[in-house]
């Protein structure tokens, strides 16, 4: 198993791991972050607990932080440059700690839309410019759309939850209703 300090991410997260405590990667962290940080796509299975959050976070923000440096800040309103799209509330907020762990030092901004939360606070959530959006997959009570700017990367994280529940294929949505209560 290999160090986080032997994988090509900015000074700012590999900061951050140290801070944090975080010098060995998990399995799926040491397998899965050399193909996201060359660019390639992974599918990725593991347990619960195992990491793979901050396995996909991590080329993510390494990615943002890269393109904001040599230039390409995101600056329009409402078009984040990632979305991560999770089932359920509670994996949103599960995610969107794993990625805010990094925010402070990278200077880069998550926005979350999540179940539960009021149409007005939802649309205040995604004024202004930011790079990550973590939100269910509903996002058209919105009233707004919500567009990935360019070189944009969509992260799903609904495969977890199929996976766990052992069913095939997400619950439909309710008819006429929002996605959150």
């Amino acid at each position: 198993m290999s160090k986080f300090t032997d994988f090509d991410l900015i000074p700012t997260l590999q900061a951050t791991l140290a801070e944090k405590g975080l010098v060995k990667p998990t399995e799926i962290q040491d397998r899965a972050l050399p193909a996201l940080l060359g660019g390639r796509s992974v599918v990725g299975v593991a347990e619960t607990g195992s990491g793979k959050t901050l396995a996909y976070a991590l080329p993510v923000l390494n990615m943002l932080k890269r393109l904001e440096t040599a230039g390409q800040a995101v600056s329009k309103e409402s078009q984040p440059r990632s979305a991560v799209i999770v089932p359920t509330r509670e994996l949103g907020e599960q995610v969107s700690r794993v990625f805010k762990m990094f925010t402070h030092t990278t200077r880069l901004r998550v926005r979350t839309v999540l179940g539960g939360t009021t149409l007005e606070v939802a649309k205040n959530n995604i004024k202004g410019a930011f790079e990550v959006l973590v939100g269910e997959r509903h996002l058209e009570p919105l009233g707004q759309p919500v567009q990935l700017g360019p070189v944009g990367r969509r992260q799903k994280a609904e495969g977890r939850r199929q996976k766990a529940e052992g069913s095939g294929s997400p619950p439909a949505p309710r008819p006429g209703r929002p996605p959150w209560p």
